[in-house]
């Protein structure tokens, strides 16, 4: 359960402003639509609210972005405080989100 946090105190140390509700998905570089990308310019990005410094014990702020159109969408899970002395975590390498 340690990497939600992380996501959250990583997302949170970024950017401290409210998520752009709307999204630009025309890339300049590539002269077209990305699906399920937000392009960043010089008006306009993703960011991320500061709601993570209202978190309590025990609690923990997840940021989430999907091709459905989440950006930076912001929830709080309760975790169990109880420290895990070796901590296990796995990664799908077969399954690609970006290339």
């Amino acid at each position: 359960m340690l990497a939600p946090y992380m996501l959250s105190a990583l997302a949170g140390l970024l950017l401290a402003s409210e998520a752009s509700a709307t999204c630009s998905t025309w890339s300049t570089r590539y002269q077209t639509n990305l699906e399920g990308v937000c392009v960043c310019n010089a008006t306009q990005c993703d960011s991320v609210s500061n709601n993570y410094t209202s978190l309590t014990m025990g609690q923990v702020g997840v940021y989430t972005s999907s091709k459905a159109g989440d950006r930076f969408a912001y929830k709080v899970v309760s975790v169990d405080s109880t420290a895990v002395s070796s901590p296990t975590y796995s990664i799908d390498v077969s399954t690609q989100y970006q290339t």
